[in-house]
């Protein structure tokens, strides 16, 4: 009776190891939910999805991915052989929010927000585009990773321009406390950084000529701001009010006039040359 058990039970690992990853090849976009059982959507750790993919195959993949409380497991999503297609239904909606919709080549409007499961993803070659809240909320999110991308790459887990002059997305899941921006970005996305909360210092180089919108919301732990260049980059709303207060923004010595008369730098309460 007991070998029965443990037979039994060896035969429940191996079907819950089966379900661990997943190799999936689409002809037809909004077909994703016709290639898993209901025990692969809630097991599943690992997925591979080559072919077009449309609003209703992210409602499944996201859903496999824990958006919205679902008790999906999936960690690692290979989206590289994908294309995105417009079509199929929102994907994401919520009591305050407008649907959202795929588009053609883009990761669009909260694409993965709030797949608190996912660990890394791997962008598809195809796009073109990327919404700055495409990975919102993504607390676990390590690395946002890219194959063969002529547009993007995957710099220490970040996504950047194909030059690195653009920073588009930091995951959130990334805990980093000292924050150095090399040298050559000139752009840092809006919500690039954003939720980050565990940054206390950043330091941004020479060549920076923007930080945007968000850039830094959700990061109230940031104490010192260091920055290289004597002329202030252009600079919307990307800190929190908190941090524009009680944070020191350490600037090259003769510039901290400048930085004070800058638009989006002026509201900094504590500007000092070094």
């Amino acid at each position: 009776m007991k070998k029965k058990h443990v037979i039994l039970a060896a035969a429940m690992l191996l079907a819950t190891a089966s379900w661990a990853q997943k190799t999936i090849t689409l002809t037809e976009a909004g077909t994703l939910a016709s290639h898993l059982s209901d025990a692969e959507r809630k097991t599943l750790t690992s997925l591979t999805v080559q072919g077009p993919l449309n609003g209703s195959d992210m409602v499944v993949l996201r859903a496999m991915a824990g958006a919205g409380g679902a008790a999906g497991k999936l960690s690692e999503l290979d989206l590289s052989g994908a294309s995105m297609v417009k079509g199929g239904s929102s994907y994401s909606a919520g009591k305050n929010q407008q649907d959202a919709f795929t588009q053609d080549n883009a990761l669009s409007l909260r694409l993965f927000y709030g797949c608190s499961a996912l660990r890394r993803v791997v962008i598809p070659n195809t796009v073109r585009r990327v919404s700055n809240d495409a990975f919102s909320a993504c607390a676990s999110l390590q690395e946002i990773a890219v194959a063969d991308n002529p547009l993007f790459t995957s710099v220490d887990g970040m996504l950047l321009r194909h030059d690195s002059t653009l920073i588009y997305r930091c995951p959130q899941g990334k805990a980093i406390s000292q924050l150095t921006v090399a040298e050559g970005v000139k752009q840092i996305y809006p919500s690039a950084f954003r939720g980050i909360a565990t940054i206390t210092e950043i330091s941004l180089p020479s060549t920076l000529q923007g930080v945007n919108d968000m850039a830094f919301w959700g990061c109230p732990r940031i104490k010192v701001i260091r920055i290289a260049t004597p002329n202030p980059p252009a600079m919307e709303n990307a800190f929190d009010s908190g941090v524009l207060s009680t944070a020191r923004l350490v600037v090259p010595k003769g510039a901290a006039e400048r930085y004070r008369s800058k638009a989006g730098w002026e509201n900094f309460k504590n500007i000092v040359e070094e």
